[in-house]
């Protein structure tokens, strides 16, 4: 019984410990957008991640399956998400209800 306990109790602490889901990730990608290259870059100051196209989308959360950018209007509506998947390539940029999808390379 204690060995059981042993093997679920560990993996749950490293991932709970190892994976400080309630800070910005740090992440630099260029990413196809259209027909030109964005790069984008997780700025900590300003709880970030902005885009060399003169784009800022504020981190909402971090979950493991996905990172969340996103910009609220004044009545909470947002305006601008980004969704960013560590398994994927790519992110996905939903604003004005208009869903586009890049493939990014990671810049370390």
């Amino acid at each position: 019984m204690r060995v059981y306990f042993f093997f679920l109790i560990i993996p749950l602490l490293f991932v709970s410990v190892g994976c400080n889901m309630n800070s910005i990730p740090s992440l630099k990608l260029t990413c196809k957008v259209g027909e030109k290259e964005v790069k984008f870059e997780t700025n900590i100051n300003t709880n970030s991640l902005n885009g060399d196209d003169g784009t800022s989308t504020m981190f909402y959360q971090d979950n493991l399956f996905e990172i969340v950018f996103i910009n609220f209007d004044e009545s909470g509506k947002p305006t601008r998400i980004i969704n960013y998947y560590p398994t994927d390539p790519g992110i996905e940029i939903i604003e004005n209800g208009i869903s586009t999808t890049c493939m990014c390379e990671h810049n370390y």
